[in-house]
């Protein structure tokens, strides 16, 4: 390509990575190859060294048929007047003011609601909305007491009588308050206490401390209550926490365990700060967290038949409880409002005191292992890099796996074939090649050592008239089907047995890896299902780093459970979706397809699962990812057949809460926001103030 027909392009993504800053352009080829090797990297003369690569992208798109490709560049720092040539000639010119607005648009983008500046004003519609719901609750024909314990142990006596007016100050006044006094030699707290002569005030004096998960089990054997909630001694509750928990079991009366939306604050509740807006019950997140943490309240029925927590889970026992109840649970009741304010100083574990109690991540491992023995799953947790989080290693299942391969070309099959071939125990899987050339695939799989088990779909057959009699193989035989793409490249060889030990839970129909674009950055972590206007499928955490945090509750970097996931690449137990791939023949999309089998699992309470420690990277169009619609490569007959199918799935996604969206494909506080609108004044506001 000579560079009187270079093609141009255009910058239209700035990104953290975890080994420098990336830089996306759209580029509008003007012929139909494009050598990214004649690439090169400008910062005026300088020539800078620069990593490029650009995703493959699927042959068939519309993008690539019009030669639009994006280009990936990768700089050690950020660079505001890079300039990327082609042959020697510009393709596309950063200016600081387009940088500026690209970084801001990211920033923005994704914000989420514990960094989101907004928070202090979306306070008063969040309050507007707790107080209207609390309103609107007809009258409670339950009035059950309510046991609320509290360790105490040289308590600061300002924090101990905020925690008590607190509780005074309650709606619901059906409660008693049970004070474990770990320290009764620590005068100023006593005379904190003897100002609180109310007679709901139980205070159990300890000879000596016994450590926090003891004094807890102490305070559980003085409550005389129906329930048992649970409050740390520097926090405080909202009015309307036990309102809110006795309006929902008046509703349901079976419900066995509650918690409700969190946020932080340092002195008083004017400054708080750092909101933590929760899902419904996500037991896979709780794995990865205890994100449930407060305000826990289970019921006497439930705490009657477990064993209270032992003194080798302290520091980590509102975790052992809430793993122990949610086993045998009736109901579990997530209150989507901020009704625990958690306080943060310099002895606490959001005050930034983790590194002083080691013990509590041990413990946490403590309560999980001994979780998955009571349920009789052969797992084990381990610590991660992120403090207070951990990854599951399940067993590998030693069933066959069938592999339905999904290839456009033979040069694809080639890669993917290599890639799987490299995977440990390759002769349990049994590749079903669908795609072209039916003739070739077959002894090109012996090539590498695979068993191939079918002929390869007929000329003319959809990809799901092809993996119908694949599920009936998979279903009859019991065993696991992985379907697949040529685009995915797996990272490291134990990545399909990890997805199959998640299998080895009977409440998991679907397990997927997290997927990488060619340059380093998220592409896949899950997917969100809803309908805004129509149905919409949002791959959510795309463009974080490997190592970033996790970003919103963690969830890009934890195991969690998702409302669907991509179809690139997914393992599926057919035997828990029976039946689902029947009318395979009337979804013209892959994508349809899978948001059909997630749909149809959910329906039967089970879950969809990304485990981040299982990676592969998949050439995927990134252009698709950036405008994020992936939801409209859907044909609108598939998404109207979603809509009308699972109305129930498309409304509750397993991550929603009503103060938080995932539109723009990350969790943003539920406020009205003009991204494009507000990056520009962000950078006029910048330019006034001298800043550059």
């Amino acid at each position: 390509m000579s560079s009187n027909c270079s093609p141009r392009g255009t910058f239209i993504q700035i990104l953290q990575a975890d080994r420098g800053v990336v830089y996306r352009l759209l580029v509008e080829a003007t012929e139909s190859s494009f050598d990214i090797t004649k690439c090169a990297a400008y910062a005026g003369k300088t020539n800078l060294e620069a990593a490029f690569c650009m995703p493959e992208g699927d042959a068939t798109s519309p993008l690539h048929n019009a030669h639009s490709v994006v280009i990936s560049v990768t700089l050690p720092d950020e660079e505001p007047r890079l300039r990327i040539c082609y042959e020697g000639a510009c393709v596309a010119r950063m200016t600081p003011r387009r940088h500026a607005l690209l970084r801001n648009r990211q920033n923005l983008l994704m914000v989420n609601p514990a960094i989101d500046g907004a928070f202090h004003t979306y306070l008063s519609v969040h309050n507007a909305m707790l107080q209207s719901a609390a309103d609107q609750m007809p009258p409670f024909s339950l009035h059950p007491l309510i046991s609320i314990v509290v360790p105490l142990f040289h308590t600061p006596p300002h924090y101990a009588r905020a925690m008590l007016d607190s509780v005074m100050a309650q709606r619901y006044v059906n409660w008693e308050l049970v004070l474990v006094n770990a320290s009764p030699e620590d005068e100023a707290l006593s005379d904190v206490l003897a100002e609180y002569s109310d007679r709901r005030i139980n205070i159990v004096p300890m000879n000596e401390n016994l450590g926090i998960a003891r004094n807890t089990n102490a305070g559980i054997h003085a409550c005389t209550g129906d329930y048992i909630a649970f409050l740390d001694h520097d926090d405080v509750l909202d009015p309307l926490a036990l309102h809110m928990y006795v309006g929902a079991l008046n509703e349901d009366p079976a419900t066995d365990l509650f918690y409700c939306d969190e946020d932080n604050f340092h002195e008083t509740l004017s400054d708080r700060y750092s909101p933590i807006f929760k899902p419904d019950f996500n037991i896979d997140l709780l794995y990865s967290h205890n994100y449930v943490e407060h305000f826990l309240m289970v019921s006497k029925w439930a705490l009657d038949q477990v064993d209270l927590s032992p003194n080798d889970v302290r520091g980590a026992q509102d975790y052992d409880l809430t793993l122990k109840v949610a086993e045998i649970a009736r109901g579990i009741y997530h209150a989507p409002y901020l009704l625990y304010h958690w306080r943060a100083h310099p002895g606490s574990t959001n005050g930034g005191n983790m590194d002083n109690k080691p013990y509590a991540i041990q413990a946490s491992i403590h309560a999980l292992d001994r979780h998955f023995e009571r349920i009789g799953v052969d797992a084990r947790a381990r610590e991660t890099d992120i403090p207070c989080v951990f990854s599951i290693a399940y067993q590998p299942l030693k069933e066959p796996i069938h592999v339905a391969l999904r290839y456009r070309s033979i040069e694809g099959l080639h890669a993917s074939l290599a890639s799987l071939a490299a995977q440990t125990h390759r002769g349990w899987l049994r590749i079903h090649p669908i795609g072209p050339a039916a003739g070739e695939a077959l002894p090109i799989i012996e090539e590498y050592g695979l068993s191939a088990s079918a002929a390869p779909a007929v000329k003319g057959e959809t990809y799901a008239q092809a993996l119908a009699p694949l599920f009936d193989i998979a279903e009859q035989e019991g065993t696991p089907l992985l379907l697949c793409s040529d685009a995915v490249h797996f990272d490291e060889i134990h990545c399909i047995e990890r997805l199959s030990g998640c299998l080895r839970r009977s409440d998991i129909a679907i397990a997927a890896p997290k997927l990488f674009s060619p340059d380093g950055l998220v592409q896949h972590a899950g997917c969100h299902l809803g309908i805004e206007g129509d149905m919409r499928a949002t791959l959510i955490n795309q463009g974080f780093g490997a190592h970033m945090g996790g970003g919103y509750l963690g969830v890009a970097e934890c195991c969690c459970d998702f409302g669907s996931i991509s179809s690139d690449c997914l393992l599926i137990a057919p035997t828990r979706v029976s039946g689902a791939h029947r009318d395979f023949e009337s979804w013209t999309s892959a994508d349809a397809l899978v948001h059909h089998l997630a749909c149809t699992a959910r329906s039967e309470k089970l879950n969809i699962v990304v485990l981040p420690e299982a990676t592969a990277t998949v050439n995927a169009p990134i252009i698709w990812d950036w405008h994020n619609e992936r939801a409209q490569t859907i044909p609108k007959g598939d998404r109207e057949r979603l809509e009308q199918l699972w109305p129930e799935c498309l409304r509750h996604d397993p991550l929603d809460n009503p103060h938080v969206y995932f539109r723009n494909g990350y969790a943003n506080l539920a406020v009205d926001r003009d991204i494009e609108k507000e990056a520009r004044r962000i950078y006029w506001h910048d330019q006034l103030l001298g800043k550059r």
